[in-house]
């Protein structure tokens, strides 16, 4: 070929931000095994690569963007124009030599503002806090007027050849930041320019996993429209139905499912998880009714790996109403995990007076012994029963 391809470029593109330290015969060896449509050989991967090469070193400059309430020198126009939702002075801009790639550099924000990003009654851990407060430090203009702007001036950025995809993993992509902000009308803007709706940042977080998330059934909608993968996982191995399940917005998992989501999905991890584990283990019921529905027999007991049922996680953590959910379906009530503890046993050692109940008026075993007949998980039961006399 005379000239290298936009497609094999793209692709060289993506396999080299994932992974920069790749050379020239591992990239020709991926692309032919995950691309083999494209033909990749060795002298045009070569130049793909130089090109890229290229780019980086031709990089468009960074424009600092000053912190809320500074005063010690006037912010750059385009700033200005963004925040002001000035179509027309940003074209002027562009007009005039502004480079639509440029990166801005925005503070770090606090730990309140970052925790508005996360869905109502939502506790992130330490990393995932550490990263709403610093992940959004460098981004494009047009990921910054996806957030603080109007459609007019992300049209106006496209218009002028603006970057759709983030160049690496530590910058936010347009259509990351509008499914983030919940923009939709601008998400649809960018999905119509062809941003790709299946391009993973830091953690292999998808688009749809954040709207999962969020519980944004539009957004969602939106995003399976133009093709999201709904079998794709994060690094922590969910994929979008175990997040949706987990948060417990049944919008988002009845969307799924009728998109023909796995409703036995298992995460891609070692623990296997379902997402009726998801629901039954957080008391999401309105979710736990949806995925019982689209479950029939020993299906509503795959929970995850060792054998913990749907029962026995719901039992454990006191979800009395899942638990009753769970069981008028047809779970099993004494169905024990690998070492044979059933899920009384569960709710003996966390103490769920009440999950204990629900399952001995379904019949549970109160003689069930752990595998070789546990003295430990027989006491559990004796000093459940000692303490509450009406298990007897």
């Amino acid at each position: 070929m005379a000239t290298t391809t936009a497609a094999l470029l793209e692709a060289v593109r993506g396999l080299h931000v994932a992974d920069p330290d790749l050379g020239v015969k591992p990239l020709v060896a991926k692309l032919r095994e995950q691309q083999p449509d494209l033909g990749a050989v060795t002298k045009e991967v070569r130049k793909a690569l130089t090109a890229l090469k290229a780019e980086t070193a031709d990089a468009p400059p960074v424009a600092e963007a000053l912190p809320a309430g500074s005063n010690t020198r006037e912010a750059p126009f385009f700033l200005k124009c963004l925040t002001a939702g000035d179509g027309a002075g940003l074209r002027e801009a562009l007009r005039q030599g502004l480079d639509p790639n440029t990166v801005v550099e925005t503070p770090a924000v606090s730990k309140e503002e970052a925790l508005r990003h996360f869905p109502s009654g939502y506790t992130p851990n330490a990393a995932e806090l550490e990263y709403a407060m610093h992940s959004a430090t460098r981004m494009s203009i047009l990921s910054l007027a996806t957030v603080c702007s109007t459609v007019e001036c992300v049209v106006a950025l496209l218009d002028h050849s603006a970057r759709l995809d983030a160049p690496d993993l530590g910058q936010l992509s347009a259509l990351r930041a509008a499914v983030e902000n919940d923009v939709l009308t601008t998400a649809g803007v960018l999905l119509r320019a062809r941003a790709q709706v299946n391009a993973s940042a830091q953690g292999g977080v998808l688009s749809l996993h954040i709207a999962s998330q969020r519980g944004n059934v539009p957004m969602m909608e939106l995003l399976l429209q133009a093709g999201a993968s709904m079998t794709a996982s994060n690094d922590a191995g969910y994929m979008a139905i175990h997040l949706s399940c987990r948060m417990g917005h049944q919008g988002t998992v009845s969307t799924l499912l009728q998109a023909k989501a796995s409703a036995k999905a298992r995460t891609a991890s070692e623990q296997w998880r379902t997402p009726l584990y998801f629901a039954s283990e957080q008391g999401h019921c309105d979710v736990v009714r949806v995925l019982l529905s689209a479950l029939v027999g020993a299906e509503v007991d795959e929970g995850m790996h060792s054998g913990y049922t749907n029962v026995y996680v719901a039992a454990s953590n006191g979800r009395d109403e899942a638990l009753s959910l769970l069981l008028r379906a047809g779970a099993s009530v004494n169905l024990p995990n690998d070492e044979g503890n059933t899920p009384l046993h569960g709710a003996a050692a966390h103490n769920r007076l009440k999950s204990a109940r629900i399952l001995i008026d379904h019949s549970a075993s109160l003689d069930a012994a752990s595998s070789g007949g546990s003295p430990g998980s027989r006491r559990r039961l004796t000093s459940f029963r000692w303490r509450c006399p009406w298990l007897s």
